[in-house]
């Protein structure tokens, strides 16, 4: 599939999708943990957990549960629009060819070079995917370096002691935890830094051999309790998340606070396993100072690390009112089910308008054939010299071919005895399009196109009036290049095609040509030099 072939509007909408309903998500969590705030850090870490859960399950279940539309949002795919290449001068020649309008070449025609650099033919559906999709691959690129960064400097690192070991096993027996841990050194670390879900790896700085007895059993055992509670799968969660939602500033609120409660966590187990809280916190105090004698290096500030939000940390483990106790594993189940369980019933919700178009029944303007020929014997020998009255009054009297021998026999009368008029042949297939005689409007306008070539009103005609035929594609085509001559009318041509390319889009409705043509716009006719618009309600015959 090439660049230009990506379903930009469905991936737009699975976009704002998630967006939209994981910001709500993030506030269903709030709000929860708002009324929690009282409770254990363990309870709201969980809370959080389950939020990342159901971000992550949010784009697949979006994807495969039925949706059910609340129509509160206009549907992306038609916030603008592809605009359509102009119709080329050969393929316009072919179709005058089709009625022998013309011979071999269009006096006076010239293709149009319309290209643009790819940037400046984006639509705005196209442009915000596009910056979405650079945004993820940067987030994603990020994280994956980071990752390997820190992977380079474990393969480097060179193990503890004895004495590390030694207190490894004891610890790991006091907190229950069975999963073998492998403790490191290296010079390029500022802090404690646990990696690994399956084979955990603690890595210290360099000098650890040189800590107190009570630095190392406190730091190491902070850092088993991140291992027991697999906050290495979490982190990895946590990456896929801000991958998906960089933009969404919730999110990353969400990410930060669950960072923020899964420190607060691990200092409660601490804690729990006798440290005493003035202790403990001489020995953040003492990191702390450590992190300040050089810069932190970039990848490794939003990691699993004794380093991260000191100060928080410090308040909240001196503070006597904090409940410490952790949660079982079955209200940890829970709370994860609760809100795990919030995604899929939004998940079904989809927030887009339908694009069921409003039906407006066309007004009923056909005439019997005798009615209009006996109207077309009543001209005066005046209106005979117009070329556009004496093509319409044949083309009423003896049919469509008729018509188009008239045309050809009158090119061919001396200059000054016939006169072809831009404004009388675009009246005249008016009026055969309010009559609903289509095929006799087009050819009538593809005269028109033969005779005036560069004037955009000629194209702007055609396009409406294979809106009425239902060929959308043909007279977006029309629409484009009346736009590229200078059209008057510009802004309404320009909606005349957002609701042709609706009416491609939406193959399965049935669209009447009120449901595309604009009628409540006019336009100066003073400024044409035209005596009736393209787009008149009212189609007059020539008088």
């Amino acid at each position: 599939m090439s660049f230009a072939e990506i379903p930009w509007f469905e991936a737009l909408r699975l976009m704002i999708d998630i967006n939209l309903k994981g910001a709500l998500i993030c506030l269903f969590a709030l709000l929860i943990i708002g009324a929690l705030r009282r409770s254990s850090a363990s309870l709201r870490n969980q809370i959080w957990v389950g939020t990342l859960i159901a971000l992550l399950a949010l784009p697949l279940l979006s994807l495969i549960v039925p949706e059910y539309g609340l129509s509160l949002f206009p549907d992306p795919r038609f916030w603008s629009y592809e605009e359509p290449v102009p119709i080329s001068d050969a393929e316009l020649q072919a179709l005058l060819a089709e009625d022998g309008l013309i011979g071999p070449q269009i006096p006076g025609s010239m293709d149009l070079d319309i290209s643009k650099p790819f940037w400046l033919s984006m639509s705005l559906p196209h442009f915000i995917v596009l910056i979405w999709t650079v945004g993820l691959m940067m987030m994603a690129a990020w994280l994956i370096a980071s990752d390997l960064q820190l992977r380079r400097i474990m393969r480097k690192a060179v193990p503890t002691d004895r004495s590390w070991q030694d207190l490894l096993t004891k610890l790991s027996r006091t907190m229950g935890l069975e999963r073998n841990v492998y403790l490191l050194r290296s010079p390029h670390i500022r802090a404690g830094i646990t990696l690994g879900v399956f084979r955990p790896v603690v890595i210290f700085p360099i000098d650890a051999e040189e800590w107190s007895d009570s630095r190392r059993r406190l730091v190491l055992s902070h850092e088993l309790a991140h291992i027991k509670r697999w906050d290495s799968l979490i982190e990895i969660l946590a990456g896929l998340v801000m991958v998906l939602y960089w933009f969404n500033p919730l999110v990353w609120y969400a990410v930060k606070h669950l960072r923020i409660e899964r420190e607060r966590d691990c200092d409660n187990v601490v804690l729990n396993i006798g440290a005493k809280p003035s202790d403990y916190a001489m020995q953040l105090m003492e990191i702390a100072a450590d992190y300040s004698k050089t810069p932190v290096p970039a990848f490794q500030s939003t990691r699993i690390s004794q380093g991260s939000n000191l100060k928080d940390r410090l308040l909240f483990i001196l503070d006597p009112s904090v409940e410490r106790q952790g949660k079982s594993r079955r209200s940890t189940m829970s709370v994860v089910l609760i809100v795990v369980a919030l995604a899929l019933p939004l998940s079904a919700f989809g927030f887009w308008d339908s694009v069921e178009p409003a039906k407006v029944p066309l007004t009923e303007t056909k005439m019997k054939s005798e009615e209009l020929k006996e109207k077309t014997k009543s001209k005066s020998d005046k209106q005979r010299n117009s070329a556009a009255w004496r093509v319409g009054e044949s083309i009423y009297a003896d049919g469509l071919d008729a018509g188009k021998r008239t045309f050809k026999a009158l090119k061919s009368e001396p200059k000054g005895k016939i006169y072809f008029k831009e404004s009388e042949f675009n009246q005249l297939g008016y009026e055969f399009l309010g009559k609903q005689m289509i095929d006799e409007a087009l050819t009538v306008f593809k005269i028109n196109v033969a005779l005036y070539p560069e004037a955009w009103n000629v194209y702007d005609s055609m396009g409406e009036a294979y809106v009425h035929k239902g060929e959308y594609a043909l007279a977006s085509k029309f629409y484009q290049r009346s736009l590229t001559l200078g059209s008057q009318v510009e802004k309404q041509a320009k909606m005349i095609l957002k609701r042709l390319q609706k009416a491609i889009e939406s193959e399965s409705v049935t669209w009447s040509p009120d449901d595309i043509i604009v009628r409540d716009m006019k336009w100066d006719e003073t400024k044409s030099g035209e005596a009736s618009s393209s787009t008149s309600p009212q189609h007059t015959k020539i008088d």
